[in-house]
């Protein structure tokens, strides 16, 4: 049953009656609206029925204009407009349940309201339970938690990114060309995030208005290993400066060896512990060169190895794991939580770099395991396309209308 309410403004009272509504499915609107009916009578009443006393001492019960559905306080000209001939319509949208002596309910018509309640709050813990940062995402745009299990029926809708981001470097002379107008074109594109690889001669101070300006973020940047080793409290400083969140070492400039990879770890080691103290986080971004075996190991597990998954974190290139022979899904198993950032690249059949989605890479896969990863940023990057725009339009087309 559900309660219907009238306004008579001779007697100066409201008019509940009890109809029964005709089968639907209750929406998250709907969820709102029987808040109306008040939790707290709701709570009250199911600690009485526990107690097997009488549901609130038999209290008599009318609809009371005057408060809203937020309980916020009687305003004065809410209560005026709410009691008149012209505000019974809003007093309807308005009301819910309070205690009162002027118009008497049984505890027979309390329960039938109390049960016009019950089907819009297991509706809405079935269809509303909380989603990772990809529906937001993804924040995706945006790191979730799992939700909690209940005996209701799992989550069936499916997942969608959220922000969806692009390296720069796929549009890179372009921005060399014209910096503020690329970016007003990424943005149309529908992209809401940018990494960078480079400032293209403008200072760190004019980035962030820039970025600002097409409704852009840049929570991250790529840096190289001279960087790390030569400037690196110059490069912290920018990265402050612009507002990364992230700075992701694009690939070590050595000849890879294996002991190249232990020096390189160490060095990371030692650069992430001053990047955690000014309030960023360090990454490495791989290639596919750290998945060729170096005598008898692989570079890259050497790297997760010697680096402190907490100063040093992950930003896996989907490409470069799949094109050198590793398995990404068996990395989230083996280091969960340690991969915030991913470069959505994809490959086709001859082993060429494509738009994402024209390759043979399982996406859908990939992102039902983003909590294990632990992925938060999604980066779409092609390193060489012969049309920049069209490659990451194409990406963003399919990354955006992709259900996991």
């Amino acid at each position: 049953m559900q309660a219907s309410a009238s306004s008579n403004s001779k007697r100066g009272r409201v008019i509940v009656r009890l109809v029964k509504p005709e089968p639907r499915k209750f929406s998250q609107r709907d969820f709102k609206a029987l808040g109306g009916f008040g939790w707290a009578n709701l709570a009250a009443l199911v600690r009485c029925l526990r107690q097997r006393e009488k549901p609130l001492g038999e209290r008599p019960f009318r609809l009371d204009p005057r408060t809203c559905l937020t309980h916020g306080p009687a305003v004065a000209e809410r209560q005026k407009a709410c009691t008149s001939q012209a505000g019974a319509g809003r007093a309807q949208s308005q009301t819910f349940l309070q205690p009162s002596p002027s118009m008497p309910m049984n505890r027979r018509d309390w329960l039938r309201l109390a049960a016009a309640a019950i089907p819009g709050l297991a509706s809405f813990k079935t269809r509303f339970q909380p989603s990772p940062p990809f529906s937001a995402g993804l924040d995706v745009a945006g790191g979730g938690t799992t939700p909690r299990t209940t005996h209701h029926a799992p989550l069936t809708v499916p997942n969608r990114l959220g922000k969806i981001g692009v390296q720069l470097y796929t549009v890179r002379d372009a921005l060399a060309k014209a910096f503020e107008g690329t970016l007003a074109r990424v943005a149309a594109i529908g992209y809401q995030q940018v990494e960078f690889a480079g400032y293209f001669n403008r200072s760190p101070r004019h980035v962030p208005s820039a970025v600002a300006a097409v409704g852009l973020e840049a929570p991250s940047a790529h840096i190289g290993m001279p960087d790390v080793r030569e400037r690196w409290q110059e490069t912290l400083a920018a990265a402050y400066v612009v507002g990364h969140r992230y700075l992701v070492v694009a690939s070590l400039d050595h000849d890879k060896t294996l002991d190249d990879y232990k020096a390189a770890a160490e060095a990371l080691n030692h650069a992430g512990e001053a990047a955690h103290a000014a309030g960023i986080q360090l990454a490495y971004h791989n290639h596919d060169a750290e998945f060729a075996p170096l005598e008898g190991q692989v570079p890259y597990d050497v790297l997760l190895e010697r680096t402190d998954p907490k100063l040093v974190q992950l930003e896996l290139d989907l490409y470069g794991i799949t094109h050198g022979g590793g398995d990404p899904l068996a990395y989230f198993k083996r280091d969960p939580g340690r991969f915030p950032l991913i470069h959505a690249k994809d490959m086709d059949r001859q082993r060429q770099m494509v738009p994402v989605g024209r390759g043979g890479i399982d996406w859908v896969t990939i992102f039902r395991r983003q909590r294990e990863a632990g992925i938060h940023y999604v980066f779409v990057e092609h390193d060489n396309p012969t049309d920049p725009f069209e490659s990451i339009r194409e990406s963003y087309a399919y990354l955006s209308h992709l259900e996991f």
